[in-house]
């Protein structure tokens, strides 16, 4: 429509038409009338305002298009965001999930163990009568193992540290692979008075244990005969068969003497 206006406005402006003459445009489909002067002006002025109302529409309709562009602009905008907020709340679920999944691991590997240590079977042990090799201990036997103290301190004369349990003693039990002492039965003690017993344990030697701080105590008290009827149980972690056992025991009297058994558990896993 804005086209034609414009080319029958050009027409009238170059070809000024006598009032009542008719203009026939090609195909013979427009007959267009002129009248006169002072309509012409009114016909002129109708084609301005019509002019001015196209580039009115057109210009509200850029500024539409303009504020629909914005808008889809800023909706895009916001469904990044709303995705970048989505992935990283999923990272971060996905993270905490892990971290749950390897809690729920760990718990039930402690309770897999607890419940081994529970029911698991449980071994005595005595001294074995020959320790000069890597055989320490015998579980059919009812040799005591015997330690004595210092003066107020650790025994650390040669004969002073047991001997507990060698590389040879363990596993007893076939496709066992770890084993612990949890158990100490005191049979007799030389003095009344308040004993600290400790064992220390390595792959090597008495000394590279105690550096490295392989060490578990356990306090023990002989008042007389009768009170002798009971074991004493104590710590110690998880240990790899063939690992050596060493045991010392600590006493305000020097020499003062201390017989025991100990008690173990062996697990397969």
């Amino acid at each position: 429509m804005k086209n034609i206006i414009v080319i029958l406005f050009c027409l009238f402006i170059c070809v000024q038409p006598a009032s009542g003459e008719t203009l026939k445009l090609a195909g013979g489909e427009i007959n267009i009338t002129f009248v006169d002067a002072d309509s012409s002006e009114v016909l002129e002025d109708y084609f301005t305002t019509v002019q001015d109302s196209i580039t009115a529409a057109e210009t509200a309709l850029l500024a539409q298009t303009v504020f629909l562009s914005d808008s889809l602009t800023a909706v895009h905008a916001a469904l990044v965001a709303k995705t970048k907020i989505i992935s990283d709340t999923s990272s971060v679920i996905l993270r905490d999930a892990i971290k749950l999944m390897d809690s729920l691991s760990v718990t039930l590997r402690d309770v897999k163990e607890i419940e081994n240590h529970i029911h698991s079977t449980e071994k005595w042990l005595g001294r074995s009568a020959d320790q000069t090799g890597t055989d320490w201990a015998k579980q059919d036997t009812l040799g005591v193992f015997l330690a004595i103290s210092g003066n107020n301190t650790w025994g650390i004369d040669a004969a002073d540290t047991v001997f507990v349990i060698g590389t040879s003693d363990t596993p007893i039990t076939a496709g066992s692979v770890y084993f612990d002492m949890h158990k100490i039965y005191v049979v007799d003690a030389s003095v009344t008075s308040v004993y600290k017993v400790r064992f220390v344990w390595s792959t090597t030697t008495f000394a590279a244990g105690l550096a490295a701080g392989n060490v578990s105590e356990t306090m023990v008290k002989v008042s007389s005969a009768a009170s002798r009827i009971s074991p004493t149980e104590f710590q110690m972690p998880r240990l790899a068969v063939d690992t050596k056992v060493w045991a010392q025991c600590w006493n305000a009297t020097d020499n003062a003497t201390l017989s025991f058994y100990v008690g173990i558990h062996e697990y397969s896993e």
